[in-house]
């Protein structure tokens, strides 16, 4: 088992390292790839709750173990009992991607792991030492998810939600008890500037927002009516506004 484990630890960087020659790849090639699945954005953008802990650990731990045991413990020696070596390899390893689908980009990522991980079971004749290079992969993309959601938490927000599909920065939704709604900001406001800042879309005042710091006040230049209205909001943090949120009266 030492063996394995310590074997695993070159072979995690290397599926490190093509994982990220692909997505740099498909990133040249391909306009606005979906490359972070959906779950990923989810923790990202959360608070560090008990839940989100939770998902993490499985991601790190309980997904690798479950998926080498099926993948390459059940699925690949099931395959290579009916069918030549390769093409065991290959439809299992683009079965493990396809199934990981949270995009079309993203399968491809998958899939060069997949036929390492494949390829070492194989070689090493374990199920161990995909497992431990499995896990060790997810555990540090579960570590920088980790580092993420709790940048993320601190982050400046003004706590509005856009018009999906407004080609301005149309305000949706005023969130109760966020600064938008202490500075007076209402729902079909059109935000066009922030302090220094034109604002063409609600990127743009994503990009605004996130060069101040909780607590600093910004001006936020808003078209009414027809007419310009100029407030003042003061910036919380994304889990201070989570918090105000939560104990804002219910309509």
């Amino acid at each position: 088992m030492v063996v394995e484990g310590l074997l695993a630890i070159p072979l995690i960087m290397l599926c490190i390292l093509i994982t990220g020659l692909t997505q740099l790849v498909i990133t040249a090639f391909v306009p606005e790839p979906v490359v972070t699945p959906d779950v990923a954005k989810i923790i990202q953008r959360s608070e560090g709750t008990m839940t989100m802990y939770l998902l993490l650990f499985a991601i790190a731990l309980y997904g690798p173990i479950a998926e080498e045991l099926f993948f390459r413990g059940f699925l690949f020696n099931a395959f290579r009992d009916r069918m030549p070596l390769i093409a065991a390899v290959l439809i299992q390893s683009i079965l493990f991607a396809v199934l990981h689908c949270y995009s079309a980009e993203y399968t491809i990522i998958v899939f060069p792991t997949a036929l390492v991980l494949t390829l070492v079971y194989y070689w090493r004749a374990t199920i161990l030492t995909p497992m431990f290079i499995h896990i060790g992969f997810n555990s540090l993309a579960a570590i920088r998810l980790l580092f993420i959601m709790h940048a993320a938490a601190n982050q400046p927000v003004l706590g509005v939600s856009p018009q999906l599909e407004a080609t301005e920065c149309i305000v949706a939704i005023v969130h109760p008890g966020s600064p938008a709604d202490a500075a007076g900001i209402l729902a079909g406001d059109t935000i066009t500037h922030v302090d220094q800042y034109t604002i063409e879309n609600f990127q743009d005042l994503l990009s605004a927002i996130a060069d101040s710091q909780p607590g600093e006040k910004v001006v936020v230049v808003l078209m009414r009516d027809g007419e310009q209205v100029v407030v003042e909001a003061t910036l919380v943090s994304r889990k201070t506004l989570r918090s105000n949120m939560n104990q804002a009266p219910q309509p």
